[in-house]
């Protein structure tokens, strides 16, 4: 695996003072506050270079003012309130996972690296366990009722094993069962769902895409039951609770819907339809100035699905949008005849490790997330 690019350090300490006009003595506080990244200067280890996009974050939250009104309207854009995470980061349109580039890791890295990597988990424990039989009428909502379970289950479980333990459980929840085997997730997950060779490999790929990004909605909400001290299964439950919402994981089976609809239409009607949408579902990701690059690596590996490939070129022609992790996993659904809410269980399976490790983290620091209101 390589690590993050360090071209984007390229701002000197003068410069970033300039720019920002700040002291030296701010500029260090910025740096010990993990608000401003800084690396080694190459022939000159004690001088150092700042990450340029930092500093672009930095310069424009200074413009936006700090009064408390400007920071609590600035949560609902993609702004504050900002945590210090060395789980995921976004820079220059690239998904990082503790510095590793997530798409160059999906081309051969497993779920079962990605689950070492940001939780530090050996997930072959999983197989010790006998699991409780969950019942429900599919895979994602049997995954929601062992997670509810587990919160309140009085199963006694050393907390150095209880992340390998709850993916275990949710992993024969989703395919049915009371054990797994020592096959990889992945291998155990595509044939539950398919009797397709090719889904396995791209089930593989979707686990390690889909396994964090940065403080999205679930993400936060783990960190906010995690900071007042809910155990681990509670802040998996909390988050899962969030992604299922249609702005989140849900988000999936509105754009299979969707397309498919826009792709029977013809002509005229097909382009007022498209017109009409304000969002598109699948299309679009504020993070992204264009395509998200998840959707992209999973999109080249796809058989696109009849007339979808047509409005993606409508899309884009009129809303200036382009595919995102949702759309690709509504493709994937639709391509190999998957039932619906395939790709939607595999994100939430695969963001499991996100969670966990948002949820450690946030521990760790000790801090309360306590926002306050304004009116």
């Amino acid at each position: 695996m390589n690590k993050q690019n360090e071209n984007a350090f390229t701002q000197t300490a003068t410069e970033v003072c300039e720019i920002l006009n700040i002291s030296r003595q701010t500029l260090y506080a910025y740096v010990s506050r993990g608000k401003l990244r800084a690396s080694a200067q190459k022939g000159d280890a004690r001088k150092s270079l700042y990450h340029a996009h930092d500093v672009e974050e930095l310069l424009a939250n200074k413009k936006r003012g700090r009064s408390r009104r400007a920071i609590a309207k600035s949560t609902q854009s993609w702004g504050e309130p900002v945590l210090k995470s060395d789980i995921s980061h976004i820079d220059q349109g690239r998904l990082y996972y503790r510095g590793y580039d997530a798409v160059q890791m999906s081309k051969d890295a497993s779920f079962e690296d990605v689950a070492k990597l940001l939780i530090n988990v050996d997930v072959s424990k999983a197989t010790e366990h006998i699991y409780n039989k969950t019942t429900g009428r599919n895979p994602f909502v049997r995954m929601v009722t062992a997670t509810s379970n587990l919160v309140t289950s009085t199963h006694a479980v050393k907390d150095a094993d209880k992340p390998a333990y709850i993916l275990g459980q949710l992993l024969a929840a989703i395919c049915d069962q009371t054990h797994i085997n020592d096959a990889p997730f992945h291998i155990q997950l595509a044939e539950y769902f398919s009797d397709s060779e090719d889904f396995k490999e791209m089930t593989r790929r979707c686990l390690v895409l889909c396994a964090d990004h940065e403080l999205n909605p679930s993400a936060y909400t783990a960190r906010v039951a995690s900071s007042a001290h809910a155990n681990l299964e509670a802040c998996i439950l909390a988050a899962l609770s969030t992604f299922s919402g249609t702005r989140h994981g849900s988000m999936t089976s509105m754009t299979r819907w969707w397309v498919g609809r826009a792709a029977m239409k013809q002509g005229a009607e097909k382009s007022d339809f498209i017109k009409a949408a304000k969002t598109p579902p699948g299309f679009g990701h504020p993070i992204y100035p264009n395509i998200d690059p998840r959707a992209e690596e999973l999109l080249k590996h796809i058989q696109m699905p009849e007339g979808w490939a047509e409005i993606i070129e409508g899309v884009q022609a009129t809303h200036n949008l382009y595919p995102n992790l949702d759309f690709a996993l509504a493709a994937m659904e639709k391509s190999l005849g998957l039932k619906p809410k395939t790709g939607q269980t595999l994100f939430a399976f695969s963001r499991l490790i996100g969670w966990i490790a948002h949820s450690q983290e946030q521990r760790k620091s000790g801090l309360l997330i306590r926002p306050r209101a304004w009116s």
